[in-house]
């Protein structure tokens, strides 16, 4: 397969994916349908799940962490929004020296399909607050939530479908934003807007980071000894995690963007000694993508990492046999979408001295000399594969060696990955899938131990991975963050995808920290009347309204003279209405649909899909009708 070209991403970049949740009951709402037991409250209103809704990706959270596996704090994604499950568990781990005077030197903590962490944050040194706490919970805002439409909200929060959302359920979404606004708990580090910048928030001050549309926020801690040791088998060292995760939903490059932040607060247990420090820590970001057909890699110059899918076969070994489709690729094709791929970016490492030249970020601000460490290695590994998962018991050995670029097993050593070509390298799979340069996945090699031991691709199947960057000192009383960005990509096929999520993190690298800059200006031109200028992409609106009754405009954007076609499908792919079909100048159009067919007759509520096909380009998206 040829690479695409750059005039392609950047029109690309333009394709805005469908964006409306299904009629039914697809696999995220059946396999999620009792999320509204989890949202239902106990004394004080104590939601321990909620769901990010305002753009395309939908994520789901979990704020408490029992000892056990599904535990994550990052409890899945679906895209576009209800579409198939596009991943299924996100966490944060660590890993470093523990110098407090107790045993094991080199620890781990923090989770993968397991936590070693509960709910709440530390109030003093070895105290924790109770998870049973009305404040201990997952707070979720939005600043529209007095205006905005809910029953999108509602929907995904008690996990049935937008026709069988109820008044009632509208009503205990906006009660709880309602509440999660009003007691947003600024004072445990929750953010706000500081207008003063004094650290309180003062009246007239309000919830929420960076011009969000959304924003959630929680806390847990590691002081609970069985729930830690069940993790990776070491004790608790007293460290509070706060999650902040935000999004935007009228901004075109952020729409298939979720933030995240991660804020390690080391507190220490009751024997901290108050000179105790975790001497070369390293932070990982694990993520299990469970797409289907998959295959991942990573960009070691942009500090990011992709899984896609292997839909176009574009190099593969007989020996390794056929693909099977796995994960969730069947249920993207049963709605005749693209199968889409998934990027993880570091947008924020560590923070750590540098020369006076450098400049860091912590907490969205600059700080001369500073610098915030990249992403400094990578470890992909498969269902099946040699690589396998860490062992039983102890398992610190095991991720301290991957964090640091290293073979996991503790027998290994410390010895580097071995390329195809080779070379060591802290970096998995940091060649090219595009351009088929260096080492990339589904060459049939994974990795070499560098004695003789290879370990052999199974093949496209489920990917995890870890990205990692260190090393940072921790003192008893630091503060330390890290800044992700997760977004997803829906284009043709999985090469491209590859291409299009590299390109969308190098978009959201020159604009990070400055987003509340950056989306300000954004909703400032949107704001101005448009002008007669022709169109520079090629581009097809979401509908509005949506969902809609009896009728519904549709508005689409040619950069040149092209013959289009509009048509209308229903959930099995027929026509049942051409609304345009003939060559067009370059131009904005808007055309209505009044929701009926070719023969005149009004069709069915349900959700039924609008294709328009310019040019090369085919954009399609999907719509609600409610009659």
């Amino acid at each position: 397969m040829k690479r695409p070209s750059s005039h392609f991403l950047l029109l690309l970049f333009s394709i805005i994916v469908p964006t409306c949740m299904s009629l039914g009951q697809p696999v995220r709402l059946q396999k999620e349908n009792a999320l509204h037991r989890d949202l239902e409250r106990s004394s004080g209103s104590q939601p321990s799940t909620s769901i990010m809704t305002v753009n395309n990706l939908w994520l789901k959270h979990k704020s408490y962490a029992p000892v056990g596996y599904d535990t994550l704090n990052f409890h899945g994604m679906s895209y576009p929004k209800q579409i198939g499950d596009l991943l299924d568990g996100d966490n944060l781990l660590w890993a470093g020296k523990v110098l407090d005077g107790q045993v094991p030197l080199i620890r781990t903590g923090g989770g993968t399909w397991r936590s070693g962490f509960v709910a709440g944050g530390i109030t003093s040194k070895g105290v924790a607050e109770s998870p049973a706490s009305p404040s201990v919970r997952i707070y979720r805002i939005r600043p529209d939530f007095g205006s905005a439409d809910l029953r999108l909200d509602a929907s995904a929060s008690y996990g049935v479908p937008i026709e069988s959302v109820t008044p009632e359920m509208v009503a205990s979404v906006h009660d709880q934003y309602d509440t999660d606004w009003k007691e947003w708990p600024w004072q445990k580090g929750a953010p706000f807007i500081d207008k003063n910048g004094n650290g309180v928030m003062d009246p007239g001050e309000i919830p929420g980071l960076l011009n969000a549309d959304q924003v959630i926020w929680f806390a847990y801690n590691d002081l609970d000894e069985s729930v830690c040791r069940g993790f990776a088998g070491d004790p608790p060292i007293g460290l509070e995690v706060q999650v902040t995760f935000w999004a935007y939903k009228d901004i075109p490059v952020l729409r298939d963007m979720i933030f995240k932040r991660y804020r390690l607060m080391y507190k220490g247990t009751r024997t901290t000694g108050e000179s105790a420090t975790i001497d070369s820590m390293y932070v990982s970001q694990w993520a299990f993508p469970t797409i289907g057909l998959d295959l991942g890699g990573c960009d070691s110059l942009l500090s990011m990492s992709f899984v896609f899918s292997d839909n176009v076969v574009f190099h593969r070994p007989p020996e390794l046999g056929p693909a099977v489709p796995g994960g969730n690729f069947g249920e993207y094709k049963k709605f005749g979408l693209p199968i889409p791929g998934i990027g993880y970016a570091l947008l924020q490492g560590p923070l750590i001295a540098g020369s006076q030249k450098d400049i860091g970020v912590f907490n969205f601000s600059t700080q001369r000399g500073k610098k915030n460490l990249p992403m400094t290695s990578f470890m992909l590994n498969a269902t099946g594969d040699p690589i396998g998962e860490p062992p039983g018991g102890r398992r610190s050995r095991w991720y301290w060696n991957v964090m640091r670029g290293y073979l996991p097993l503790e027998e290994a050593g410390d010895r580097r990955w071995i390329a195809p070509d080779g070379v060591p390298t802290p970096f998995m799979l940091a060649g090219d899938p595009v351009r088929q340069t260096g080492w990339y996945d589904g060459l049939g090699k994974t990795w070499s131990d560098g004695q003789g031991g290879i370990g052999e691709s199974m093949g496209a199947s489920l990917r995890r991975f870890m990205m990692n960057s260190g090393p940072f000192t921790l003192a008893l009383g630091d503060t330390q963050e890290v800044v992700y960005a997760i977004m997803a990509s829906s284009a043709p096929d999985g090469l491209y995808n590859v291409s299009y999520l590299k390109y969308m993190t190098s978009i959201v690298r020159g604009i990070y920290p400055s987003l509340d800059e950056y989306v300000s200006e954004q909703r400032s031109r949107s704001s101005v009347s448009p002008q007669p200028n022709v169109p520079f992409e090629f581009a097809l609106l979401q509908n509005y309204p949506n969902p809609f009754n009896p009728s519904t405009h549709i508005s689409y954007s040619i950069p040149r003279e092209s013959k289009t076609r509009l048509v209308i499908l229903d959930l099995l792919g027929r026509e049942l209405r051409v609304l345009q079909d003939g060559v067009q100048k370059a131009g904005n159009y808007v055309l209505t649909w009044d929701g009926r067919d070719e023969r005149v007759a009004m069709v069915p509520s349900g959700v039924y899909f609008y294709r328009l096909v310019a040019d090369r380009f085919l954009l399609t998206k999907k719509m609600i009708l409610l009659r």
